[in-house]
């Protein structure tokens, strides 16, 4: 199928709503005919759509960030963080991609930024990516948790300390993942 008719079609029902909407893109998405700047554009193409490029000095596409507004002022009241975390490991490294060094430094001085301009406190902030953090299973297995596990978490062979950098920033009050079924 054409990749750039599958997103349309995928969107279709929350474009015929009306509603904004923005994604981040998953390790299956670019292995078409259409790259993800492509698919990128596709995507900013369709009525309502948040999504952006993000910086193009930064690893992936789609890599930006959506501030919520207050009601009453106009300030930042929250924040959503979304990051392209790639695809594939290099062939060498195998399994799949992770949140890049220089994605971590730019979330970084994002939140740092955000905090200073909030008078030194931190927003409340959502993430978005597609492949987990390999803490997604430390979590599971070491502490208590609700719900079921039917399958495996398929996170990166290896820990680009993304998970260290939200303790960091501080900001970060939860995290989405989409690629585990």
């Amino acid at each position: 199928a054409d990749p750039a008719s599958s997103w349309r079609a995928a969107i279709q029902p929350i474009v015929a709503r009306k509603i904004p909407w923005a994604a981040v893109f998953g390790n299956h998405d670019d292995e078409g005919a259409l790259s993800r700047r492509d698919l990128m554009a596709v995507q900013q193409s369709l009525p309502d759509c948040l999504s952006e490029p993000g910086p193009e000095n930064l690893s992936g596409v789609g890599n930006y960030i959506l501030d919520i507004r207050a009601s009453a002022d106009e300030q930042t009241a929250a924040r959503l963080y979304c990051l392209d975390s790639q695809s594939y490991a290099e062939p060498k490294t195998d399994g799949y991609g992770w949140i890049q060094p220089d994605q971590i430094a730019w979330y970084l001085e994002q939140a740092q930024a955000a905090r200073a301009a909030n008078g030194g406190q931190p927003l409340p902030v959502l993430a978005f990516f597609h492949i987990p953090l390999p803490e997604y299973n430390e979590v599971w297995d070491k502490h208590s948790c609700q719900g079921q596990k039917q399958e495996d978490v398929c996170c990166p062979h290896f820990n680009s300390g993304f998970f260290a950098a939200l303790r960091q920033g501080g900001d970060v009050l939860g995290t989405f993942v989409g690629h585990d079924h």
